[in-house]
């Protein structure tokens, strides 16, 4: 009896600890991705509007989280981390108008979702002025931390009219939604299923992966520098350079039904990397790509 315990023990923990491996293991990113980033056409649509094209690109942060690299990227250790930073983006144009990718969320939100960043009020201020001269605003993707900054201004009438989303950002069933019902009420969906233009110099393309309704946007400014912000589709450059996915754990957790898409994009934006190093990826939350960036003047910091 003793000796038949201590094997169905035994096989439990052998099993526990299989499906431990699995869950903190990730989905393999193929070698050859069925995503196709075709640049010359993004950059026909992108000279499709009339009008000039951006001549530069802004940002602020408005937050930001540690979160254990071994979350971000499988395999990387759990007792390092990676900085989280949340971003706003704004596309300026040489008459002054401007147009904003991501509104991000406000501290309130932040805090009721069970997390504790570093945030900075001041930023979010600043984000909402920008939101308020904002020609469109747009989101990488439907998660609060992109778009709440929409839904909980306290100029929700005046920018609402101007933010554009897509048909699957609006029905997308996912919990952390930052998309509500009055936005739902106001908002008719983007009319383009395809890679589209929004406006002079910037193409909004229909990616779901992370979530159902992620996008990429391409900005081409007007001395020829080209952007392309990913959104979350990856969290970190290590999810690109390597590239590898985060565990299957994060997937089953942020419900990430397309989570196949999304490594299919990660050798995508692996392989354009390798082919097109002067195109600027942009990841939502990496610190470190922002950083260089604003180093060598790609990107400015404020808005304006």
């Amino acid at each position: 009896m003793r000796r038949k315990l201590l094997i169905g023990v035994g096989v439990l923990l052998l099993t526990m600890a299989a499906a431990a491996l699995y869950a903190l293991g990730a989905r393999d990113v193929p070698a050859t991705s069925r995503h196709a980033i075709d640049l010359d056409a993004w950059r026909a649509l992108a000279a499709a509007m009339p009008g000039d094209p951006p001549v530069r690109i802004r940002h602020i942060e408005v937050h930001r989280q540690e979160m254990p690299k071994g979350i971000v990227a499988a395999s990387e250790p759990f007792g390092q981390h990676y900085d989280i930073h949340a971003y706003a983006i704004q596309v300026v144009y040489a008459d002054g108008t401007t147009g904003i990718i991501d509104a991000i969320n406000d501290e309130a939100s932040q805090l009721e979702g069970g997390q504790n960043p570093r945030y900075f009020p001041e930023a979010f201020d600043a984000m909402q002025t920008a939101l308020r001269k904002a020609r469109w605003i747009v989101c990488t993707h439907e998660h609060f931390d992109h778009i709440n900054g929409v839904a909980n201004s306290p100029y929700f009438d005046e920018i609402i009219d101007k933010t554009v989303l897509t048909k699957a950002q609006l029905e997308s069933p996912i919990k952390l939604t930052g998309i509500t019902d009055a936005m739902r009420a106001r908002v008719k969906p983007w009319p383009h299923e395809d890679a589209a233009p929004l406006a002079p110099g910037v193409v909004l393309i229909p990616a779901p992966s992370h979530t159902p309704g992620s996008q990429l946007v391409y900005v081409r400014l007007a001395d020829g520098a080209e952007y392309l912000f990913v959104g979350d589709i990856a969290w970190n450059l290590a999810n690109i350079r390597r590239p590898t996915m985060h565990p299957r754990a994060v997937e089953w957790a942020l419900e990430e039904d397309y989570a196949e898409d999304t490594a299919h994009w990660l050798r995508a934006f692996h392989d354009l990397a390798e082919s097109h190093p002067k195109v600027h990826q942009i990841v939502a939350h990496d610190g470190e790509v922002m950083a260089a960036l604003v180093a060598e003047g790609a990107i400015e910091m404020g808005l304006e």
